[in-house]
């Protein structure tokens, strides 16, 4: 069944559901009128008897001696108005106690017989009795007095009437059901048209995207959980398809970045070979080929690293609480000698630092290297705490950015050469302490702001 098709599935188990309901509806409709009718020809037996009783003692010159046995029929002829009338038997208490009771013709000796039997273990006065012989029937037994001599008065009928009735109204009924199956099965087959189609259109949206085939949103029009399915389709088309983009821009970047040290070397490599360079300057040959592959090296490192902050959220794990003054103190001791042009200044409020050090010193180790790369004369790096934020700004008296907003995106080039991806790792990395980064132009120079979270 599960291999079936989804509508298919509901359609059936619906079917079921409603035809198991039909069933049981059927069975206690068919118990119930039953017991209804069986009730019924209680009463009317009960009715008559009561009636015939009352006409025995308004009759004049009664006997029961005369009348030996009394088959009472009712006034029609007709066999139908037999069949469903109520027949009245009269045995003495005398009677019971011969072997052979003498009885009119037309009388069901078999069930005569066990009534005779009953009736000697009877103790109740009246009592109801259902004998089954070749024919269900239904009988009343009440023991009474009338003028001044004991006799049971036997009412009976028969189920001919009322099995007829019964078995015509099942047939009635069986129809009724038939026809609601059918028609309940047309509106499961819609129900579950109606519940798989949205279903159909998620399947066939992310088919297309698995094959990045971007389409247009899905829209439902629904706030239930389909409708919900279809935005997260969305929603996964969007991220997709942003990231397709970018790997597409990151390949034709790389590929540009990488295919000038590349000619580089193959360049001068095949120089040495054919013998074109002169011996006195191979050996600075070899150095700038090395110093190529240094910076092919790097560039592979760099992108390894942004993968690895991407998929592998390392920032996220080992934090510690660290010192501003110390830990911002000694990476600055770090760089003020590297260049001798270049003054470097301070200002750190003292206050605790949540972070992970690994990356966290990969962030700033880059914004401190793109300074040196640019400035001018000064660096200066400022630690301050406003409110629940910690505010890292370094400035550098460089030359302007041409498009401060950008600096962060990822295989972004600068006019001045910078591929990028070393401000990309940075950004990764701030945001994966949960913080924000921003580069503005100040009037001389450019400055980048970190904002973190203060978890004291």
């Amino acid at each position: 069944m599960k291999n079936k098709p989804l509508s298919f599935q509901l359609w059936f188990m619906i079917s079921v559901l409603v035809f198991t309901v039909l069933v049981v509806i059927f069975g206690v409709m068919n118990l119930s009128v039953r017991n209804f009718f069986e009730k019924q020809t209680f009463d009317t037996i009960e009715f008559a008897q009561a009636n015939r009783i009352s006409s025995l003692e308004d009759r004049s010159g009664f006997s029961i001696e005369d009348d030996e046995d009394i088959l009472d029929l009712s006034s029609s002829a007709s066999a139908k108005e037999y069949e469903r009338s109520v027949n009245h038997l009269f045995i003495t208490e005398r009677r019971l106690q011969t072997s052979q009771p003498v009885l009119m013709k037309n009388t069901n000796m078999p069930f005569i017989t066990k009534v005779r039997n009953i009736i000697l273990t009877q103790e109740d006065t009246t009592k109801r009795y259902i004998f089954k012989t070749d024919q269900q029937i239904y009988c009343v037994v009440t023991k009474t007095t009338l003028k001044e001599q004991e006799f049971y008065l036997i009412s009976y009928m028969t189920e001919t009437y009322t099995k007829g009735l019964i078995q015509s109204m099942n047939t009635t009924i069986l129809y009724v059901l038939l026809v609601s199956l059918i028609i309940s099965s047309f509106i499961a087959r819609f129900i579950a048209n109606r519940i798989t189609k949205p279903l159909k259109a998620v399947e066939i949206q992310l088919s297309h995207i698995a094959h990045k085939e971007w389409q247009e949103d899905l829209e439902l029009n629904r706030k239930d959980e389909l409708g919900r399915l279809a935005t997260s389709a969305n929603i996964m088309q969007t991220t997709l398809k942003e990231k397709d983009i970018e790997e597409k821009n990151f390949i034709q970047t790389v590929s540009h970045d990488m295919k000038t040290p590349i000619m580089v070397i193959r360049s001068y490599a095949q120089a040495v070979l054919d013998g074109v360079i002169p011996s006195e300057d191979i050996q600075s040959s070899i150095q700038l080929i090395d110093n190529e592959a240094i910076k092919m090296d790097d560039k592979i490192k760099d992108l390894i690293y942004l993968y690895t902050l991407r998929n592998q959220p390392v920032a996220y794990e080992n934090f510690e609480s660290v010192n501003s003054v110390t830990y911002l103190g000694d990476l600055i001791k770090r760089f003020q000698y590297t260049a001798d042009a270049i003054e470097f200044k301070s200002t750190v409020d003292e206050t605790s630092m949540t972070i992970n050090r690994k990356t966290f010193t990969v962030a700033i180790e880059n914004i401190l290297e793109n300074a040196l790369r640019f400035a001018t004369s000064v660096i200066q790096l400022n630690c301050t705490t406003i409110g629940k934020e910690l505010i890292i700004e370094i400035y550098n008296d460089g030359s302007h950015l041409e498009n401060p907003e950008k600096i962060f995106d990822r295989y972004e080039t600068e006019s001045r050469g910078n591929t990028g991806l070393g401000m990309a790792i940075t950004r990764e990395i701030i945001e994966n302490h949960k913080g924000q980064i921003l580069a503005q132009n100040e009037e001389n120079g450019v400055s980048f702001i970190i904002k973190l979270p203060n978890l004291l």
